[in-house]
Parts: structure tokens; C-alpha cells; sequence
């Protein structure tokens, strides 16, 4: 556990923060501490997810048993949690089960996209389906949140990040095929006079370089595994396009009011762009595997063609900070039943 005081914006609360990694085993002392404080908060992240932190507890990353949540008397607010199951996986009964409890219990249930409240609301109890709301990531609003920052600026860089968590289920017996086309995509881009970062969220993503290397691809390796959100702003912000495998390589960008490709082979990165209306920043790995490099570049000299890309990217960020703003307005209304205590501060788990 670890306790962090941040001062309020504009106001003069000071707000108390008890850190809890979500696969720390949960505790009747946990419980009690949860309930000495204002509320407990839950998430980001993709945490509805059955094979991180695997367990027979819960069926997803929190192993916080029934009889347990039952007893947490402050309110429980899920805040922009995703439904992370790779194609071809399905949801437990003990998951199932597990979920309805907790969206019963909870105040607010906000997910990321729209994609994952559909398939949520689809094993809810139909009493419990109108509480789940959608609440875009917070890394889709950085522009808007922190509006100090450097501007976006011309650059002839172009990032790449290929995810290699799970790569069966994300390639299944094609890999060798999709990724030397993206390797060849990614070749045809830098000969167009692009500088070629190949950055990784963990270690294991930058396994791709074996096939850049194969393509003859120079490039520079940047490894953010262990990046502070600073660090991480930075880079994507001297970015001028990020193609990603990873949801929070195609997020994080696109909150910096950076252009985004998606590399499709998780339903999470095509839900996303249905929610900002830019389906067509999309391409599919794992269909027409002998002409993946022509729709990369296809997409790839679409999107630097079009002259209101810029434009798209503030607007859709404009919708999904008006959906926060709605979303928070009622958060606080919930959390304004609950007395601080006596000091100065507002104690969250």
C-alpha cells in the first residue's frame, strides 16, 4: 500500500489515495480499510480479463470473493475498466456470476468503450444493465486534462507497436505471414523519408524487431515498459503517426491529438475507433493475410493526405471529454454522501 496527497485543480481539497495492485489478495483487513475511507475506485484498465492473475475466485483480475464485496459499506465506483477477452475466448459461469455481484454493489460502471458495455450488458442481469455506462480512458482526454503541454508539432516520425502478449490468440498459425507484412509496410513508409521507432509497452513487444530486421528496416528501438506517464507523453507527442497493436499505443496518441492506425487483432482497438466515428483508421491483420502491406500503406497515405485528420482527432476528443464531464458530475454526486472525516483530506481506495 502506498498513500499519495495531490491537491485539487482549481479547488482546495487535498485528496488522500491508498494504492492497491489489483491482484494483491483481498483481506477481511483490506475490506475494513477500504472502509474507512470515501470510496473505493476501480481500475483502469483491461481487468475483466480471465488469464492475467489467473484465479478460482472471481474470474477476473480483482479476487475480491462475494462474501467479501458484500461487506464493503463505502461506495464502489468502476471507472473506465475494459472487457479484455481475446477472440475465441468466453467468459466463465464463475466470472459471469462474480460480475453480476459487483456491478450490483457498485455506484457507477464505466467502461472504456462502447464495444465493452455490449458485451457486458450481454451476461447482466437485466435489472443491472442500464448501469453500465460507457466512460472513455483518461488517456483519450490528455489535451483536455493537462492543456500545458507542447504542441503537436510536423515530424517525419512514425512509431510501431506490436503487441506480443498472448500471440497465439492474437495470431494464431499465420504470425510469420502478418507480421513480415507489416515489416514490409513498415519498410515502404521509411523509404518515404519517415524516421521508424519500434516501441514496446512490455518487453516481449519488441519481438517485432526480428522482422523488421528481416525487411531491412532501420529503425530505433524504444522501450517503454517501465516509462513514467511523462515519458510516455513525450514520446507520442513528437510523434506524427503511431501505428499500434496495443490499446493504449493507439489511446495514449490519440489524446495527444497524435494520428493513430490500429492493427487489428483485438476486438478492443476496432471498438475504440467505432466510438470516435474513425473505423476507417483501421486495418484487420487477420484476414487477406498476402495484402496486409498494401492496406497499411493504403490507410497509411490516406490518413497523411487528409487535410481534416488534425480536425477529427479535436473533435472526437471534444466528445469523449463531454462524456467524462457528464459522467463525473454524477460520480460527485455520489460521493458527496459520504462525510470526509475530520481532517483536510478526502481518502479514496
Amino acid at each position: 500500500m502506498s498513500r499519495r496527497t495531490l491537491e485539487g485543480g482549481g479547488e482546495s481539497n487535498n485528496y488522500s489515495w491508498n494504492l492497491i495492485h489489483v491482484h494483491q489478495p483481498v483481506s477481511v483487513d483490506m475490506i475494513r480499510n477500504i472502509n474507512s475511507t470515501k470510496g473505493l475506485i476501480i481500475g483502469g484498465g483491461g481487468l475483466f480479463l480471465p488469464d492475467t492473475n489467473k484465479n478460482s475466485i472471481s474470474g477476473w483480475q480483482w479476487t475480491c470473493p462475494k462474501n467479501l464485496l458484500k461487506e464493503i459499506s463505502v461506495s464502489i465506483i468502476i471507472y473506465t475498466v475494459g472487457y479484455n477477452y481475446f477472440r475465441g475466448q468466453r467468459p466463465s459461469d464463475l466470472f459471469i456470476d462474480n460480475l453480476n455481484a459487483l456491478i450490483e454493489k457498485a455506484s457507477f460502471v464505466g467502461l472504456r468503450n462502447m464495444g465493452s458495455v455490449e458485451s457486458v450488458k450481454s451476461f447482466m442481469r437485466d435489472d443491472l444493465k442500464d448501469k453500465i455506462v460507457f466512460q472513455p480512458c483518461t488517456t483519450t482526454i490528455i489535451r483536455k486534462i493537462i492543456p500545458n503541454l507542447p504542441p503537436k508539432l510536423p515530424s517525419k516520425k512514425i512509431a510501431v507497436n506490436v503487441a506480443f502478449d498472448r500471440f497465439n490468440l492474437r495470431f494464431g498459425e499465420n504470425m510469420d505471414k502478418i507480421l513480415l507484412q507489416t515489416a514490409e509496410a513498415i519498410h515502404e513508409i521509411q523509404k518515404s523519408g519517415y524516421e521508424i521507432y519500434c516501441v514496446s509497452h512490455c518487453a516481449a513487444d519488441l519481438n517485432f524487431c526480428r522482422w523488421l530486421n528481416a525487411k531491412k528496416v532501420s529503425y530505433k528501438i524504444v522501450d517503454g515498459t517501465f516509462w513514467l506517464p511523462d515519458m510516455c507523453m513525450a514520446f507520442y507527442n513528437e510523434m506524427d503517426l503511431v501505428l499500434g497493436m496495443r490499446g493504449h499505443a493507439q489511446m495514449i496518441p490519440f489524446g495527444l491529438n497524435t494520428k493513430i492506425i490500429s492493427l487489428g487483432t483485438h476486438d478492443k482497438l476496432r471498438w475504440f475507433l467505432e466510438d470516435i466515428d474513425s473505423l476507417d483508421w483501421y486495418v484487420e491483420l487477420n484476414e487477406n493475410y498476402d495484402v496486409i502491406a498494401e492496406k497499411i500503406l493504403d490507410k497509411f497515405n490516406e490518413i497523411q493526405s487528409d487535410k481534416n485528420v488534425n480536425e477529427r482527432l479535436i473533435e472526437s476528443q471534444n466528445k469523449l471529454f463531454a462524456i467524462t464531464e457528464k459522467n463525473m458530475a454524477f460520480i460527485k454526486t455520489i460521493l458527496q454522501n459520504y462525510s470526509a472525516g475530520e481532517n483536510d483530506y478526502e481518502n479514496f481506495f
